[in-house]
């Protein structure tokens, strides 16, 4: 399962007597995993943590730059924080000789100052739609018809997906593979373009360690970038304009006042690069005795 293609939950707790963890999709956290997450600490609704009715603590989680990363909506006037590394690539593009943003940082003084990343993107999660049904009938008849091609084939399978819910539907969507075929999905996002840069640090802090060091915990460098999130005067997605708005997020994530403690539950909601949860023992076999040899 790729970077771009899923919004995913992750529980863990660190007792020492007993650890429980995992990765899911979001929309398939059932109810007997909601009573386990419950037992383990949980304090929010069932129908909080993802819901395509209402607000819920998913809409506060976004996908960046569709899906390179993700970040978090954190304020009512449409900021959001996402890693230095993930916009890297966006503060490349407006570095100039006479303004060296990636690696002097970049500070707005008000919103006015605030910089548009061209090319920059930020998404939301709108829906979630199981076609598995739909999409192997349009593979078989494609099988049928020789015109399925292993190496091209998901990829004209996606095309024909999208199509036919583009015209259906007032977000964006993105057909998806999972678990090699077994599963196929229709994402609903909510694309907005019209994205500003208000603060990064240095290169020298935000990407200190380089990317050996970013997957490494705890973390001694400034890795974030702060963005601010436009939109039309309704709210809705729309190309930069100076009369576009701060967007007024759904929901957004607030720092804890208390500390944390040993033993307290955690839970992440993001957008990871992959999971192999349903790796078969073939597989899991093969990577233990030829590829983690190799790399050690």
């Amino acid at each position: 399962m790729k970077r771009y293609i899923i919004s995913i939950l992750m529980m863990l707790t660190t007792l020492a007597a007993s650890a429980d963890e995992g990765m899911w999709l979001i929309k398939d956290i059932d109810a007997q995993m909601y009573r386990q997450m419950r037992k383990m600490g949980l304090r929010l609704k069932a129908d909080d943590l993802y819901n395509e009715q209402h607000a819920a603590l998913a809409d506060a989680v976004v996908a960046v730059n569709g899906g390179m990363g993700s970040g978090s909506m954190i304020s009512d006037d449409g900021l959001m924080i996402t890693n230095h590394h993930v916009a890297y690539s966006a503060i490349c593009g407006i570095t100039t000789p006479e303004h060296n943003y990636l690696e002097d940082g970049f500070w707005a003084a008000d919103r006015a100052h605030e910089i548009p990343l061209e090319g920059f993107s930020v998404q939301f999660l709108r829906g979630i739609v199981d076609v598995t049904a739909e999409a192997s009938a349009v593979r078989d008849s494609l099988v049928q018809a020789k015109q399925w091609n292993p190496a091209m084939g998901v990829r004209r399978l996606a095309k024909i997906m999208q199509s036919r819910y583009a015209g259906n539907t007032e977000y964006t969507p993105s057909f998806e593979q999972m678990w090699g075929g077994k599963k196929y999905y229709i994402y609903l996002y909510e694309v907005y373009k019209d994205v500003r840069l208000v603060a990064a640090p240095p290169a020298r802090l935000g990407a200190f360690g380089g990317d050996t060091d970013n997957w490494g915990w705890p973390q001694q460098k400034a890795d974030f970038t702060v963005c601010r999130v436009y939109a039309d005067k309704q709210g809705r997605p729309a190309d930069y304009s100076a009369e576009n708005e701060p967007l007024h997020p759904r929901r957004i994530l607030k720092v804890a006042p208390k500390s944390v403690t040993e033993g307290d539950f955690t839970m992440v909601i993001g957008y990871p690069g992959r999971t192999n949860r349903y790796m078969s023992s073939f597989a899991v076999a093969e990577k233990r005795d030829v590829r983690n040899p190799i790399v050690i």
